[in-house]
């Protein structure tokens, strides 16, 4: 029984060890001032700062260099010198011979009494900032500067949880609500019972989620290049008579570098045309002029990508491909017929084409093509395409291709030349079967759309 009081002493005399100093410094600030109903005594306060600096307290240490406090300490020496002579120690009487200790009262230096802190000058209280973390609370800091001591530091009527540092100066975090204006009300009080305070409105607003964007990187995958590989890619942002499609010539430039370097094709045999340069006319002269001119017989794999508008017949029949100079009002006269550029490539052993298009009535940005576009659509009939051709186009039925902002390219086009860095090999087998790219770009372009209230799929 006794071993365990023993032991509990010792606990509670640990833990009250570190506050020890700041006790007895405040005490000693009460002898010192001569307030709260403490009398006013110099040798009191100056036992307490010693025991206080002994503990620790940076307060008391700077308290014992007071003037009021060396002259206490003086005293307090002189005073023990005395009662040494009254008994006869010889040593203590040569040590009272000394100049400092036989001051003639006109020399002795002259009590210093020290002036209280007016109470005309209450504490000062600044907020620095409230900064905003990740997890959506904030972090509140300030600083207090006052001449006299800090009783209490509360905000919203709670003391604060943390200390103040060497400058008076706190920081704290708090996690308003979401939605709300928030108020923080800081206090503070002095020994004298003098206040501040200060207010400050925070509103929390959601975390904006920043969208990653892997860069286009065409030379991930190299491809033996292919001699008889031949490339088209025609890319229209910009429309004479119709809402621009974004992104689309971006699009086209940057399928160049993949035509070249993925597929294999030689940089002779890649056409690229994109906005003023992609009119009908110029489509017309690549189709039948340079396209027949590529094309060997059984031989040739021909790529064509199209970024841009397009449209349907009212029968579904036709599908159409706008030209920069393309009037929806004169299909037949200013499009291009995709059969027709199918035909282009005629006799090649493979046609695949990368269509970045829709045929809802609609743009990449919401815009309507047609006044009277409905949204079933009709679609083009697939059934029609020749065996050697191979089709991935942006969209199905009634649906907008969307554009993907962050990189600034078209949703199913970025996707399109991120498969064929090779990410859409599947069985890792060095090579890219349409079927292959076709289920990684479903898989990476249907989700992203949902994100955006829209409905995509490849």
């Amino acid at each position: 029984m006794r071993l365990a009081l023993l032991i509990i002493v010792c606990i509670f005399s640990t833990g009250c060890a570190q506050f020890q100093g700041p006790y007895e410094y405040e005490r000693g600030r009460l002898y010192e001032t001569g307030t709260r109903g403490s009398v006013q005594s110099y040798p009191d306060a100056l036992k307490l700062y010693r025991s206080a600096a002994e503990h620790g307290d940076e307060r008391a240490m700077m308290a014992l260099m007071r003037p009021e406090m060396i002259e206490a300490a003086h005293n307090e020496l002189l005073g023990l010198a005395s009662a040494s002579v009254a008994l006869g120690n010889a040593r203590a009487i040569e040590k009272l011979k000394l100049p400092n200790m036989i001051a003639s009262p006109a020399e002795k230096p002259q009590r210093m009494v020290r002036k209280p802190v007016e109470k005309s000058s209450p504490p000062q209280l600044t907020f620095n900032s409230s900064t905003s973390k990740t997890d959506g609370s904030i972090e509140l800091s300030g600083r207090v500067v006052s001449d006299a001591s800090i009783s209490e530091v509360s905000i919203n009527g709670r003391a604060l949880e943390v200390s103040l540092g060497r400058d008076n100066s706190f920081k704290v975090t708090r996690l308003p609500p979401m939605g709300v204006v928030t108020s923080y009300r800081l206090s503070v009080s002095d020994e004298y019972g003098q206040r501040a305070e200060r207010e400050i409105y925070v509103q929390r607003a959601a975390i904006q989620y920043a969208e990653q964007v892997a860069p286009l990187n065409p030379r991930k995958l190299k491809a033996q290049t292919n001699p008889n590989a031949v490339a088209l890619i025609i890319g229209v942002e910009s429309y004479l008579s119709l809402p621009p499609a974004q992104y689309a010539d971006s699009d086209a430039n940057h399928f160049y570098d993949y035509a070249n370097q993925s597929l294999g094709v030689p940089p002779h045999k890649i056409k690229l045309l994109t906005d003023s340069k992609a009119s009908r006319t110029e489509l017309l002269k690549a189709m039948r002029s340079w396209m027949r001119t590529e094309v060997v017989n059984g031989k040739s794999d021909i790529y064509i990508f199209f970024a841009g508008h397009g449209l349907v017949s009212a029968d579904g029949s036709k599908a159409y491909l706008l030209p920069a100079d393309g009037d929806r009002d004169l299909l037949d006269e200013t499009s291009i017929l995709r059969d027709d550029l199918i035909a282009s490539a005629k006799g090649a052993k493979t046609i695949t084409m990368f269509l970045d298009t829709c045929y809802s009535g609609g743009t990449r940005t919401n815009e309507v093509i047609l006044a009277d576009a409905r949204p079933i659509a009709i679609v083009p009939d697939k059934s029609a395409l020749p065996s050697n051709v191979t089709i991935l186009a942006a969209a199905s039925g009634a649906q907008l291709s969307s554009t993907y902002e962050t990189a600034q390219q078209g949703l199913f086009s970025y996707w399109l030349m991120k498969g064929l860095e090779g990410e859409a090999d599947a069985n890792k087998d060095k090579k890219i079967t349409t079927g292959e790219l076709h289920e990684y770009v479903a898989r990476q372009v249907g989700p992203m759309a949902q994100r955006r209230n829209r409905q995509q799929n490849p």
